[in-house]
C-alpha cells in the first residue's frame, strides 16, 4: 500500500545503543506507518498481517490502551514528517478523497506528533499517528485529524527526554491540540482514482478538476476498504474445479481403454 513507510523523526537517546550509540541530538529512522507493540512476538510476520488496527492512535485515550501506554512509559516518542494526508468525505452516496496540507508558501512539510515502538530482536521500527478531534475547515471534511505541530521549538520538546511522565505527556498534548485551532490548512478535494489502492500518480495531491473526466490508467481497480478485507472462497468457483478434474479423470480413463 502506498505510503506504507516513512521518516519519523526521534530523539536518539530513545533508541538502544544497539541501533545508535548517540544520546544527545535527533536522528531521523525509516518506520512502518501502523504500530506493532515491542511486546508482541514475531512483528515482522505480525506486520505482513495487518492485525493490528494502530495507524492512528486517539489523543483521549492514549494511556488507556497497552501498546500506546507502553511507548509513553518508555517515552517513546515521534514526529511523523509528510506533504500531508488524506480523508474522505461522503458526498451524493459517494466517498470523496481530500487531500490536507499546511498552507504556506513552498508547500511546507507537515510535522505530526506520534508514538513509536522497537522490537529489537527483529529490529522493525513502526509507529502511530495521534489524532483529536478535528477543527476549524477541518471539521467540514472529518470529525479527526492528526495533532500537528505548529512552532518548531514544540518539536523538539515533544521528542526530548524530559519530558518523563504519562500525566505530563498528556497535558503537554492538550497543548499541541490547543494550537491546532491557529494552524492554516489547504484543503481541497481530489481525483475519486484515490480510491484505489493500485493508484500511484502525480494526481495524487492535484485539486480535482471537475470538467475533466476519470480515465483510470492502472490496471487493479481493488478500492482501499477492500485492501484489508479478506477474500471469501467462491463455492461456484470449488464446484467448477470438481468438474474439471472429474472431466480429466474421464479422459483418462478412455485414454487408457485405447
Amino acid at each position: 500500500m502506498r505510503f506504507l513507510f516513512s521518516p519519523v523523526v526521534i530523539s536518539s537517546s530513545q533508541i538502544h545503543s544497539k541501533f545508535n550509540p548517540s544520546t544527545d541530538s535527533e536522528t531521523v529512522q525509516v518506520m512502518r506507518w501502523g504500530l506493532i507493540p515491542s511486546f508482541v512476538p514475531n512483528a515482522l510476520e505480525q506486520a505482513s498481517s495487518y492485525k493490528f488496527a494502530t495507524s492512528n492512535a486517539r489523543a483521549e485515550n492514549i494511556l488507556e490502551r497497552p501498546s500506546y501506554m507502553d511507548c509513553i512509559k518508555h517515552r517513546r516518542r515521534c514526529v511523523a514528517i509528510a506533504q500531508g494526508f488524506y480523508e474522505w468525505r461522503q458526498e451524493n452516496r459517494k466517498k470523496m478523497p481530500y487531500y490536507i496540507s499546511v498552507a504556506g508558501e513552498n508547500e511546507p512539510l507537515m510535522f505530526m506528533a506520534g508514538v513509536f515502538s522497537v522490537n529489537e530482536e527483529q529490529t522493525l521500527f513502526s509507529y502511530s499517528v495521534i489524532t483529536t478531534g478535528a477543527v476549524n475547515e477541518m471539521a467540514k471534511v472529518h470529525d479527526r485529524m492528526p495533532v500537528i505541530f505548529r512552532d518548531p521549538e514544540d518539536i523538539f520538546e515533544w521528542i526530548a527526554p524530559n519530558l518523563c511522565s504519562p500525566i505530563s505527556t498528556v497535558r503537554y498534548l492538550q497543548n499541541l491540540k490547543e494550537k491546532l485551532k491557529t494552524i492554516e490548512l489547504k484543503i481541497y478535494p481530489v481525483t475519486p482514482l484515490m480510491n484505489s489502492t493500485s493508484f500511484d500518480s502525480y494526481q495524487c495531491i492535484e485539486p480535482l478538476d471537475p470538467s475533466k473526466p476519470v480515465v483510470k490508467n492502472f490496471p487493479n481497480t481493488k478500492k482501499i476498504s477492500e485492501f484489508f478485507t479478506r477474500k471469501r472462497p467462491n463455492p461456484a468457483d470449488s464446484e467448477n474445479a470438481t468438474n474439471k478434474e472429474e472431466g480429466k479423470s474421464a479422459i483418462k480413463e478412455k485414454l487408457e481403454d485405447l
